[in-house]
């Protein structure tokens, strides 16, 4: 009971500290959806004897919190109540910084309210701590090729692509469009091969690794013969 107990109530100290932060910026605080509020009777559904290890049993309990948690979140954002959501996130992802999609999701909302050098902070945090997730340097360096940062996006990406598991798709193309983009067709091409390996239906890809293909060979064609 303790495990549910402390989790819950920071899970409504979140929502006053959303509140604070609303009063701050001249918003009207938020309501709270009402599936809120019977969070506290389906966690104590978890007091019930279950045969589970005590670090399941807590794992339970957060996916249980984070599942209404983010009910509520999504009824905050439609209602343009981001400061409200920002607050709740950064509650989720110290509950679970281990979770990639948590994290991004903070970082996407903190960029949604023009809080860049925090969202920057919060991708390089996750990477720094999960350097062994093969998709831990991905939001940042999205975030640096949404800035036409380049060559931070191949410094960032390209160990990933020597990593035992392999990264998400989006990491493959935004790799390799990094490096059209710096005009270095023959790596863009090392990397469409690479990834066509993986997904051999993916009919862009493809496209993608002819166009790569066709500027590696006009070049071919323009530069001076060999003397």
């Amino acid at each position: 009971m303790n495990a549910v107990l402390i989790i819950f109530t920071i899970i409504l100290s979140s929502f006053g500290s959303a509140k604070a932060q609303n009063k701050l910026n001249q918003q009207p605080h938020p309501v709270v959806n009402s599936q809120t509020t019977r969070l506290f009777d389906e966690l104590s559904k978890i007091e019930k004897p279950i045969n589970t290890a005590p670090q399941n049993r807590v794992e339970y309990v957060l996916q249980a919190a984070n599942g209404q948690m983010s009910t509520q979140n999504d009824v905050w954002y439609a209602n343009g109540y981001f400061l409200s959501v920002i607050q709740s996130e950064k509650i989720m992802v110290s509950f679970q910084p281990h979770n990639n999609e948590l994290m991004t999701n903070l970082g996407w909302m903190l960029e949604n309210v023009h809080k860049n050098n925090e969202a920057l902070q919060v991708y390089q945090n996750y990477h720094a701590q999960f350097p062994n997730d093969p998709d831990s340097a991905f939001s940042e360096a999205f975030f640096e090729f949404n800035r036409k940062n380049y060559s931070k996006v191949i410094k960032l990406l390209e160990p990933s692509m020597n990593t035992q598991l392999h990264p998400e798709p989006n990491a493959y193309r935004t790799l390799a469009h990094a490096y059209e983009k710096t005009k270095q067709f023959d790596q863009a091409l090392r990397v469409w091969n690479t990834y066509i390996k993986l997904v051999p239906d993916d009919l862009t890809a493809i496209a993608n690794q002819k166009r790569d293909q066709a500027a590696i060979d006009k070049n071919k064609t323009k530069s001076p013969p060999s003397t």
